[in-house]
């Protein structure tokens, strides 16, 4: 009973990782995750449904990619990771800045509505999310 628990838990368990953290495997050269995982550079988050990635964000959240559909539920729970960049006691952003989704402009992107339910506000060809005061 407590083991199918523990595994219940991993399965539902949402986390990120920055990709140059010591933890992450993002620019290790080993056969099948050189292609699922982005490179290793600080400025790039990987956000985890259990084992699969759900959310690859580069440069500070101006570009992410999203490997679930729009339709998928906890959309908003995986984009917490752009609410941690705003609030983190060590260098804080002051704003999370989305420009594109999925190679698309952010305000033609089928993510647009999950990122309005996030906090996110159109802001001309962008989209922005604020730290709160």
């Amino acid at each position: 009973m407590v083991e199918s628990l523990t595994e219940k838990t991993r399965e539902d368990a949402v986390y990120w990782v920055n990709a140059a953290d010591p933890a992450s495997l993002c620019g290790v050269d080993l056969p099948g995750l050189k292609s699922i995982l982005p490179s290793r550079l600080p400025t790039t988050h990987v956000v985890f449904h259990g084992e699969r990635i759900v959310l690859v964000s580069r440069r500070l959240a101006r570009d992410l990619e999203f490997r679930v559909p729009p339709e998928a539920p906890g959309l908003s729970v995986y984009l917490g990771f752009a609410r941690m960049l705003t609030t983190r006691d060590q260098e804080a952003l002051a704003a999370v800045h989305v420009q594109t989704v999925n190679g698309q402009p952010v305000g033609t992107s089928p993510y647009r509505e999950a990122l309005i339910a996030s906090g996110f506000v159109d802001d001309y060809r962008r989209m922005t999310l604020r730290a709160r005061s």
